[in-house]
């Protein structure tokens, strides 16, 4: 193990017992525990202190780590994959929280919630148990559809209420109606639908419109 350039392990260069690499490294064995446990103490000692300069590193070397990272995953990709599939399985709410945290990040939406935040949130609705994407079951959706998603900006809802709050406040462009108009045209020439399903359809639709102006 090579001496530190700070610490109690970087010892003066008079005390020093040895000047060649084979010396330096039987010095070191011989008092590896004793160092070891020196250096752990003057670690929690000067926690501040290290952080800084561990945090100041990872800044100027920031592109140098992504590769290093990156290098080490590609050749341990089974081993990666055993890590996250292990992960996941202990830790469900952290991986619920990152995957929509990634979501937000590719819709180019701020997601200013911490996990501990996010979790509380959840808990507190009471619907955790009932969190998911499909019909009846229910999301982290945002006041409006407008803003961060970020504490006193965020609401627990059904699926069904965000999207229908989602479709309030969408604005759709000429170009888009006439395309949608167009859709709807073609699939009303491929399916014909009888008189009955066309009103019950107009009725649902009243109503849905109806729930939304409230």
């Amino acid at each position: 193990m090579p001496p530190l350039t700070y610490g109690p392990m970087q010892e003066e260069p008079s005390a020093v017992p040895y000047n060649t690499p084979e010396k330096a490294k039987a010095h070191y064995k011989a008092n590896r525990e004793r160092l070891l446990a020196a250096n752990a103490a003057w670690r929690k000692a000067n926690r501040e202190r290290v952080s800084a300069s561990k945090k100041a590193w990872h800044e100027a070397n920031r592109e140098r780590v992504r590769a290093a990272h990156a290098v080490w995953r590609e050749a341990n990709r089974e081993r990666c994959r055993a890590r996250d599939r292990k992960r996941n399985r202990l830790h469900p709410e952290w991986r619920a929280f990152i995957k929509h945290r990634s979501v937000a990040k590719q819709r180019d939406l701020e997601f200013l919630l911490t996990f501990e935040e996010w979790l509380a949130i959840w808990h507190e609705s009471g619907k955790w148990a009932e969190r998911g994407c499909r019909k009846g079951q229910y999301c982290m959706a945002r006041f409006g559809d407008k803003g961060p998603y970020a504490v006193g900006n965020v609401r627990i809802c059904t699926n069904a209420e965000n999207h229908a709050e989602w479709n309030i406040h969408r604005i759709l462009s000429d170009e888009t109606r006439k395309r949608m108009s167009d859709a709807a045209k073609m699939r009303k020439a491929r399916s014909p639908i009888s008189e009955e399903t066309r009103k019950r359809l107009s009725d649902a639709a009243k109503a849905s419109w109806a729930w939304r102006k409230r």
